[in-house]
C-alpha cells in the first residue's frame, strides 16, 4: 500500500529576528512595475521522492518572475541568492516594497 506523506514545508519558526510593518495590509493593487515585489519559498517533491525548494520573487503589477532559485535546502543561502539575482537585474534608482510572509528567512539581519 502506498501512503502519501501529507506534511508540507513551513518556514514558521516564530519571531527569531526583526519583522517589518505590513505596509500593504493585504491590498494588492500595484499598477506600476517594480513598486511591489512578492517573495516566497515553495516546497516541491521531485520524482525521486526528495524535496526541492523554490524561492521566487515576482512583480505585483506585471506578475512577471524577476528572480528564481532552486535548492535542496530551504536556508538563508537560497533566499539571499534570490535577492542577489533580483538586485542584479533591478532598474537603477527604483524603490519598492518587498512583501513576504515574514517567515524566519525574511527576519534575518542580512535580508
Amino acid at each position: 500500500m502506498y501512503c502519501r506523506n501529507t506534511s508540507s514545508y513551513s518556514s514558521y519558526k516564530g519571531n527569531i529576528g526583526t519583522k517589518t510593518p505590513n505596509f500593504l495590509k493585504q491590498t494588492f493593487n500595484a499598477t506600476q512595475p517594480y513598486t511591489v515585489i512578492h517573495t516566497d519559498v515553495t516546497q516541491v517533491r521531485l520524482s525521486n521522492q526528495h524535496w526541492a525548494y523554490i524561492s521566487v520573487m515576482t512583480d505585483e503589477a506585471t506578475k512577471k518572475v524577476l528572480a528564481v532559485q532552486i535548492s535542496v535546502h530551504p536556508d538563508k543561502q537560497l533566499i539571499m541568492k534570490t535577492a542577489d539575482q533580483l538586485c542584479a537585474n533591478f532598474p537603477t534608482g527604483t524603490k519598492s516594497i518587498n512583501h513576504t510572509d515574514q517567515g524566519w528567512h525574511y527576519q534575518q539581519k542580512d535580508y
